[in-house]
């Protein structure tokens, strides 16, 4: 993913693959690593509609 402006770079995988719920649409919910060049870290992401 790349954000502009400020023009953030990151890299963002799932900890655990294989986290989207399917049902009557398409959710996705689950931890992540997040890496960008100053570092990473883990995060959360919740998506619908996608």
């Amino acid at each position: 993913m790349h954000l502009q402006p400020p023009g953030i770079s990151l890299q963002i995988a799932p900890v655990v693959a294989a986290q989207e719920h399917t049902g009557m649409f398409p959710y996705y919910e689950g931890a992540v690593n997040v890496q960008t060049p100053q570092g990473g870290g883990l995060g959360y992401v919740e998506m619908t509609g996608y």
